[in-house]
Order: structure tokens, then sequence, then C-alpha cells
């Protein structure tokens, strides 16, 4: 873990699929985590 923000992204058997170390930006969102999010959640 670092000293800044972080998010995860956790699949419905709880492995990690995304790490984000920083603030999340609308951007970052669209770009990377909803095709996870259609994979995965």
């Amino acid at each position: 873990l670092y000293g800044v923000p972080e998010s995860f992204f956790v699949d419905r058997i709880g492995v990690i699929r995304w790490r984000w170390a920083g603030p999340l930006m609308s951007d970052t969102v669209a770009q990377q985590l909803q095709p996870l999010l259609r994979t995965y959640g």
C-alpha cells in the first residue's frame, strides 16, 4: 500500500483485477474500470 489514495477492483471470486494509485478521475473510470465491470462485474 502507498500513502496516496488507492482504488481496487475485486471480482466476484475475490481476485484483484485492477489497482490504481492516486486520485480516481472520470476518464480513468471510463477507459479502464468500465471494461472490467463489463467483463467481471
